[in-house]
This record gives structure tokens, C-alpha cells and sequence, in this order.
């Protein structure tokens, strides 16, 4: 995400979400993607679905991108309780 952010000065939308890696469909200036040659799981341990925020609000880390599973529950605890996530430092 830190290679997207750098060529279009953004993170991708909640609506490009995590494709964005792969295709364009905003069409975005300055993308220069692809930006991963090999498809990564979109899907938990669980079979539901990675959740992709930008910007997210949940976190101590406005203002970047959050991407999460709401973890074996499948309550979204806003990246607290049993949530999995990575976490991004501006």
C-alpha cells in the first residue's frame, strides 16, 4: 500500500479496496500497478471476508488505512476484542 500511496498520493478508496493492488478500476492518476504479481487471500481462517478501510476511524491511527478480520466471532469491534489486524504507521 506504501508503493500506491507513493505513485498516486492516496491510499485506495473502500470501493477500490484491496483490487486496487491489481487494477486501476478508479482510474487513479499516477497509478503504476500492478503492484503485486500473485493474488493474496482476501479471506480469513474463518471464510469471511478481509475487511479494507481507508481512511478508518477505529484505530489510534487516523487518517491511514486499516485491514482486518472481525475474527472467529464475526463482529466487527472495530479492531478491538477478537479483530485481527495489521496495523499502519503513517
Amino acid at each position: 500500500m506504501k508503493l500506491i500511496k507513493k505513485d498516486t498520493a492516496s491510499y485506495p478508496t473502500n470501493n477500490a479496496g484491496l483490487n486496487a493492488i491489481y487494477i486501476n478500476s478508479d482510474d487513479v492518476k499516477d497509478w503504476q500497478g500492478p503492484y503485486l504479481n500473485k493474488k493474496i487471500p482476501t479471506k480469513d481462517s474463518w471464510g469471511r471476508e478481509l475487511i479494507y478501510k481507508y481512511p478508518h476511524n477505529c484505530a489510534h491511527n487516523i487518517g491511514s488505512f486499516a485491514l482486518y478480520s472481525v475474527g472467529e466471532n464475526g463482529i466487527d469491534e472495530c479492531l478491538e476484542g477478537d479483530d485481527i489486524y495489521v496495523e499502519h504507521v503513517k
